[in-house]
């Protein structure tokens, strides 16, 4: 088994809008879509998402985080519960969090992921341009993303609560090998604290699957 055949999709916290050009974590056909191939790709940049591009990027893996910049905590005034951080605003935690990844093989793209597909081997994601003017929030929570569905993970949902969320073990794992589901798309406490440890579950699980298909670190 070669490295785009372990290609994993992790899905993690909010994500915006912009850019209309398809990025492939799958078998390439030509030059050009050979230099969007990445070992994995990160669905949302909040503290969940940096967390696993870090660890990630930490086990020699090229990554791609999807982001713009919508975080779900963006209108708070401050990160609580998270050890030696506590207080800090949560757009610093999150320059922090991009800063410690540029020693690392982790891009970004600021945009929205609008569509995911399996190409066998791997993931096919895209994305497109829908400018964000409001953010509004109601219950019951309901994931921004339908990508988890669309891949055909097994969806769960408890009445007043939450919808149509991916089901997940206790490392982020879907019922779909090779995608895991982590920090607010997926079934647990909306806390920082929280979702940076999913990320880095995730992460790590996603790393061993690797290791065990015999794809190499770059």
């Amino acid at each position: 088994m070669n490295r785009r055949d372990a290609t994993t999709a992790v899905a993690a916290t909010a994500i915006g809008a912009v850019w209309s050009t398809e990025t492939s974590a799958a078998a390439d056909t030509n030059e050009e879509e050979s230099k969007m191939d990445y070992d994995a790709i990160v669905v949302g940049g909040g503290p969940s998402g940096l967390s696993a591009a870090l660890v990630l990027g930490r086990s020699c893996r090229k990554v791609l985080v999807c982001d713009a910049g919508q975080p779900r905590n963006r209108t708070s005034p401050a990160v609580h519960s998270f050890f030696s951080r506590d207080g800090i605003r949560p757009a610093e935690l999150l320059k922090i969090g991009r800063e410690q990844l540029k020693p690392y093989d982790v891009s970004f793209h600021d945009g929205r992921v609008t569509s995911a597909q399996r190409s066998n081997p791997g993931f096919r994601v895209q994305t497109e341009s829908l400018d964000v003017e409001a953010f509004f929030i109601r219950a019951p929570v309901v994931p921004r993303s339908s990508l988890a569905k669309q891949l055909g993970c097994k969806l769960v949902s408890m009445t007043g609560v939450y919808s149509d969320t991916a089901e997940t073990d206790q490392f982020g794992a879907t019922s779909v090998p090779g995608v895991y589901v982590v920090g607010d798309a997926s079934v647990g406490a909306p806390q920082v604290a929280t979702a940076v440890t999913d990320g880095a579950m995730a992460a790590t699980m996603i790393n061993k699957l690797l290791v065990k298909n015999g794809v190499p670190s770059r």
